[in-house]
């Protein structure tokens, strides 16, 4: 199942950089735009271009659904500081191995 956001949720994903790819509002499709002019155009809809505010029949309130069609995407890990030591040896190699995975899955859409 597709997770369901509001559109001040889908903002401050925007905000946040982690903006969805794609998503679904009213049973129309929207692709994220990577240099939008302005906030109207940050999706436009696949068929035709248009922004996801563009007509009255596109009508968009706070509380209208928006469906994420992307496929999650996992973080990698971070370095764990112990008081003067970053990470222990042992664990940097085996964050190190699990960041790979994450960037091979995030890469792949798997």
């Amino acid at each position: 199942m597709n997770e369901e956001i509001d559109i001040i949720e889908l903002l401050k994903r925007v905000k946040e950089g982690k903006a969805p790819k794609e998503i679904e509002i009213n049973n129309r499709i929207y692709k994220f735009n990577w240099n939008p002019p302005d906030i109207c155009k940050t999706y436009i809809r696949s068929e035709d271009g248009y922004p996801f505010i563009w007509r009255t029949n596109d009508i968009i309130k706070l509380d209208t659904k928006i469906k994420i069609l992307d496929k999650p995407i996992i973080e990698e890990l971070k370095p764990v500081k112990y008081g003067n030591v970053v990470t222990i040896p042992d664990r940097d190699i085996l964050m190190n191995k699990i960041n790979e995975i994450i960037k091979f899955i995030n890469n792949k859409g798997v």
